[in-house]
């Protein structure tokens, strides 16, 4: 996408969001003042020139990117949000990232009074702009506009003479994580990313097929059993380490794994005292599956001086 062709010549909208227990994005609205807009507006027209600096990488959950590249995702690639109250083939069961929402009911949001701002406990904000006809361009930023000031601190201003004011209700800064619109997101902070559409677990959209491979790579050296697929992609499920490390064991060592022999891996089991082997398969419940996976990372070594096992906490190629 070509983010030079946005159009910012319209009032923007400011809106603050929560996050609410079920991870879904809470959002209400602030009414802005005319004399403010074109500040705003500068800080949206500052991250349109970042984007047009940058050079754009196809979205990955657990990829990398630099301060001179960002990741373009679709929008209709996200993972949807499963209802678990309704039944699977019910169409209302899935549905979008509440996230994307902001792009399409900017001016649809409850305002936010005074007294109900600072009550609120925002976790970010976001500026709005219309976008043609069908939707907003929104510009993220994951963090709280009502930061805590430092104690001690007194605000004044000068005019013919110094005056104290009052400690500012809401705090903004230059800087923007995600730039959305009704079609597109491109992602200049991947932290912020996940967190934002955590409603839609965009972080473990991979597992599901990662536990696949891992299962393929083992079938011809000695097989996972049933419960210790469940157990592998539960831990993995639940827990960004574990999925990071599962993704990272698929694109770097699937190869690897499948070339060793039953025997080769029997004995790697022994060696790292893993008792997971029952009647030709390999079974793990929870515990087991976060041994499991430190051991096909190459976490276990054995002590130089003393030969004591040890297990590598920071892992890093030597």
């Amino acid at each position: 996408m070509d983010w030079t062709n946005v159009d910012l010549s319209g009032d923007p909208r400011m809106l603050l969001g929560r996050r609410t227990s079920a991870k879904r994005v809470d959002l209400h609205r602030v009414e802005v003042d005319a004399g403010l807009f074109e500040d705003l507006r500068l800080i949206a027209a500052s991250a349109l020139e970042e984007l047009a600096r940058r050079d754009a990488k196809t979205y990955s959950e657990f990829g990398h990117a630099t301060s001179d590249d960002y990741f373009e995702i679709e929008v209709s690639e996200l993972p949807m949000r499963r209802d678990g109250r309704k039944r699977e083939d019910d169409p209302k069961a899935f549905r979008p990232a509440s996230a994307l929402d902001m792009t399409v009911n900017a001016d649809s949001y409850p305002t936010l009074d005074a007294e109900e701002l600072r009550d609120f406990k925002a976790d970010l904000y976001v500026l709005a702009f219309e976008d043609g006809a069908d939707g907003y361009v929104c510009f993220v930023r994951k963090r709280s506009p009502q930061r805590p000031i430092k104690p001690g601190l007194r605000f004044l201003q000068y005019g013919d003479t110094l005056r104290k004011v009052e400690a500012p209700d809401l705090m903004i800064d230059d800087e923007v994580d995600i730039v959305l619109t009704t079609e597109r997101g491109a992602i200049l902070d991947l932290g912020a990313f996940r967190t934002i559409f955590g409603d839609v677990r965009v972080a473990f959209e991979s597992v599901p097929a990662n536990t696949a491979a891992i299962q393929q790579a083992l079938d011809r050296v000695i097989p996972l059993g049933e419960d210790a697929v469940e157990a592998l992609q539960a831990r993995c499920g639940r827990r960004l380490t574990d999925a990071r490390r599962l993704h990272r064991l698929i694109e770097e060592k699937a190869a690897d794994i499948e070339s060793l022999t039953p025997v080769a891996l029997e004995d790697l089991l022994v060696r790292r005292g893993l008792d997971v082997l029952r009647d030709g398969q390999i079974e793990l419940d929870d515990e087991a599956a976060a041994d499991f996976l430190d051991l096909l990372d190459g976490r276990f070594f054995d002590d130089d001086i003393t030969s004591a096992p040890r297990r590598a906490d920071a892992f890093s190629p030597r």
